[in-house]
């Protein structure tokens, strides 16, 4: 009884760090904004700016993949 009591309290500490995420920069948020903008050309350029901004995120991600896996 007592070491179920213990894993189901663990099992609710480990839901509750998983459940805490890291919050948005305030560029990606205000581009995930923009992108809703009543204004076509707002709207279309915060969603080319966004997607340029995902791109360069992965080509830094897989470059510090690739110098992790070198300097390994």
């Amino acid at each position: 009884m007592k070491r179920e009591l213990e894993r189901k309290e663990r099992a609710v500490q480990k839901q509750m760090i998983s459940s805490t995420t890291k919050p948005k920069s305030a560029f990606t948020l205000f581009l995930e904004n923009a992108k809703n903008h009543d204004n076509i050309i707002i709207r279309y350029l915060a969603r080319f700016f966004y997607t340029t901004w995902i791109i360069v995120l992965a080509i830094g991600g897989f470059l510090a993949l690739v110098f992790g896996y070198i300097a390994a």
